[in-house]
């Protein structure tokens, strides 16, 4: 699992939704959804503390108080972190642990949406013995993961390739904002080849991106040089690297 830096809530005593709320738009460049984006701040913070409760064990200092760290575009220290930078680990166990009633397919990918009186009934999947299989239900949600994949440095698993836009094409469903594809500005990569994600929180606990010379490249590009939003910083980082640094 490559993204493993952690989570934006605003608990903290000095933090409010209604800064990350503004923190979220500046970073979307206000191409947001204002009322999915409201949903998400306020909701996320009764989310985190169901978590918690239910055993979701995030870091803490000596006194007991949750660790927030800070990372691009964000205005307050808001992002939680478990056993350091392995908080994607971590919270897919969790969640594995607490759907217990959901089954798991594994190694079986769909290959159509079965459609019905105007609307989507299930899914046709290839088995285990690879025979085409139908499972129906009342509703479909397509979670798979966008288009990382496709590109030739990515963060993402090489099988994020856009499977689940093209089942939702085929079966007529219109999409939006495919355009909008988000790049981690720092990978550690050598000869053409990704060996991992080097996460932002290195740069919220102070790291800064230099080029050779040891030149500050963020400085004069954006007020909040090392933290500024990831499209502002993955931008600056190509622009450094198509100049040969």
């Amino acid at each position: 699992m490559l993204a493993q830096g952690g989570i934006a809530v605003a608990m903290s005593p000095d933090d409010n939704w209604r800064a990350h709320y503004q923190d979220t738009l500046k970073a979307g460049v206000f191409h947001n959804d204002p009322a999915a984006t409201s949903l998400l701040v306020k909701n996320g913070v009764t989310a985190i503390e169901k978590m918690i409760q239910q055993g979701m064990a995030f870091d803490q200092d000596e006194q007991g108080n949750w660790q927030f760290g800070l990372e691009g575009a964000h205005s307050f220290p808001r992002i939680l972190h478990c056993h350091g930078d392995q908080t994607g680990k971590y919270l897919t166990r969790f969640a594995h642990e607490h759907l217990a009633q959901v089954e798991i397919k594994e190694n079986q990918p769909v290959t159509r949406l079965l459609l019905g009186e105007g609307r989507c009934i299930g899914v046709e999947y290839l088995s285990e013995t690879r025979e085409p299989t139908q499972l129906y239900g009342d509703a479909v949600i397509l979670a798979t993961g966008g288009i990382g994949g496709l590109y030739p440095l990515t963060t993402n698993d090489e099988t994020i390739t856009g499977d689940g836009a093209a089942l939702a094409i085929r079966a007529g469903v219109s999409l939006a904002d495919m355009e909008f594809v988000q790049f981690h500005p720092t990978l550690l990569t050598q000869d053409g080849k990704c060996y991992g994600l080097i996460s932002e929180a290195v740069r919220g606990a102070g790291a800064h991106l230099v080029d050779e010379h040891g030149r500050l490249v963020m400085k004069e590009v954006h007020p909040m040089q090392d933290l500024a939003p990831r499209d502002i910083v993955a931008r600056a980082l190509t622009v450094e690297y198509q100049a040969g640094h």
